[in-house]
């Protein structure tokens, strides 16, 4: 072997050995830092209290959120229930035919009407008036709880000099609280107000059906006393051809047993109007 060839293999054995050294240095340096870095996390880990690393890891994205679903709100919906006075619920189903007297209902604060029904017994009252009596629909034609409907039979008998005192505000049963269901997003078209045009003026029906529904409901969809029943096209026959002004004069002033606005008398001439309106587009 000549000297040129010895040197030149020298130099590899040395390049080759820089070489080792340098990656195993670089090895130690990067296994050092990872370990020092280690041992420092691991050090504010253990400095930490448990609500501090739940806070950490908590996910930001729930499959609450993404279902809309909120325990709270929940919460809110099972635990309130709105308070209502029995005359406010007495005005919302029973009105029409206690204030007016229509088909024999015993009138209110009428004691000579009520006297002999008192005797049988608040219990007794609350039996018929579930069960519908005569020209009288079962609840009244509500959906009233138990305790809704004797804290109103308590108060018409108070009315009538009956009873001590009216009873208190009576808690509604809340409404069972809804299984969260998976809300899909999509687009919210607002339908527009039905109005029609009848007898020259224009009728909003959606107003007239929350009116019909507040004071005129309790005889027409029972069809109590003769009144024509919502819908029935052969009830309103002979009614429609006389026109929108005769209904709602009659409406507005009474006729028969129903008496002038159907007893609630709180209604505007423009709201019977609406509610006329929607009773005859129900017959179309």
């Amino acid at each position: 072997m000549s000297t040129s060839s010895n040197s030149e293999f020298a130099l590899s054995i040395k390049l080759v050995g820089g070489l080792l050294v340098a990656v195993a240095l670089i090895y130690l340096f990067i296994y050092s830092m990872a370990e020092d870095g280690y041992g420092k996390n691991m050090e504010r880990v253990n400095q930490q209290d448990d609500g501090t690393l739940l806070a950490r890891i908590k996910p930001v994205v729930t499959l609450d959120d993404i279902t809309g679903s909120n325990d709270k709100e929940l919460a809110v919906v099972e635990t309130t229930a709105a308070m209502k006075s029995p005359k406010e619920l007495y005005d919302g189903a029973c009105l029409a035919c206690h204030n007016t007297g229509v088909a024999g209902a015993p009138k209110l604060a009428d004691a000579e009407a009520w006297g002999a029904r008192a005797a049988a017994g608040v219990d007794a009252l609350l039996a018929s008036a579930k069960a519908g009596k005569g020209a009288m629909p079962p609840n009244g034609g509500s959906a009233y709880n138990d305790a809704e409907m004797k804290s109103i039979i308590e108060m018409m008998l108070a009315e009538s000099g009956l009873m001590d005192a009216a009873p208190a505000a009576v808690e509604s049963e809340p409404a069972p609280a809804a299984e969260p269901e998976i809300q899909v997003m999509e687009e919210v078209v607002e339908e527009p107000v039905k109005a029609v045009s009848v007898g020259g003026s224009s009728h909003d029906l959606a107003a007239g059906e929350a009116a019909y529904k507040t004071a005129c409901f309790a005889c027409h969809d029972f069809g109590v006393a003769g009144a024509p029943k919502l819908g029935d096209v052969a009830a309103w026959s002979a009614r429609i051809p006389t026109g929108f002004d005769a209904l709602l004069n009659t409406a507005l002033n009474g006729k028969g047993a129903m008496p002038a606005k159907g007893g609630a008398t709180q209604l505007s001439d423009a709201e019977v109007a609406n509610i006329v309106a929607f009773m005859m587009d129900k017959v179309k």
